[in-house]
């Protein structure tokens, strides 16, 4: 699911993010936040759920993926979990070296 900004810039770069997950996801939904609220931020802080995103366009086009039994390219799982934990490392401070 992508969620969209409630203006049309949102709008645009929403419907250019469901496209590059064309072939990559099975499924791209495009929703916007529950009326009032200008985006995800917003709709969460006052008090809307995720099921109350407003779903504006489903790409059936973005769920014709060729073979998905097969990945694309193999990473080892070490490489990956270096990564994932240099992402959090970015914006997670962890009280101790064993947290992480």
């Amino acid at each position: 699911m992508v969620v969209a900004d409630a203006d049309t810039p949102g709008r645009k770069h929403a419907q250019e993010v469901a496209a590059s997950l064309q072939g990559i996801a099975r499924t791209v939904t495009i929703a916007e936040p529950a009326d009032g609220c200008k985006d995800i931020t917003e709709h969460v802080s006052k008090g809307h759920s995720i099921e109350e995103l407003e779903v504006i366009d489903t790409d059936p086009a973005a769920s014709q993926v060729s073979d998905v039994s097969a990945p694309k390219a193999t990473v080892p799982l070490d490489v990956i979990l270096d990564e994932i934990d240099a992402f959090l490392g970015r914006y997670v401070a962890f009280p101790s070296p064993e947290a992480r």
